[in-house]
């Protein structure tokens, strides 16, 4: 069970970090230009922040009530894939509010999940 759950997890936080791209300039542009089409990534590195923060924390209370757990009854097998579902739903939130931050949907959706 830890095995898996330590899985999800690290699965999702390396899936925010994709999100995050690196700006493409054509030859012969400025270093202003580049450091205009880098500050355009600020919405996405907040993003990964505030979500590879957020899942940090989940694996580390995680990890704690596994430390306590001795045995995994059939209802807290259900009650952990119920989790890494929410847990797997973080990169998506976390690309959907960096691409449209003022947006209520994306920021309902990101509240909803966290």
């Amino acid at each position: 069970m830890d095995t898996l759950t330590d899985g999800v997890f690290a699965i999702a936080a390396t899936l925010l970090v994709l999100d995050i791209h690196v700006p493409h300039l054509a030859p012969g542009q400025t270093q202003a230009e580049l450091w205009h089409a880098l500050a355009e990534t600020v919405p996405s590195v907040v993003a990964f922040a505030c979500s590879f923060v957020t899942i940090l924390l989940f694996w580390l209370n995680h990890d704690s009530i596994g430390l306590a757990i001795t045995y995994y009854s059939p209802r807290i097998k259900w009650l952990n894939m119920l989790f890494l579902l929410w847990i797997s739903a973080i990169p998506f939130t976390t690309k959907f509010i960096a691409e449209y931050p003022r947006e209520p949907a994306a920021v309902v959706t990101y509240g909803v999940v966290m």
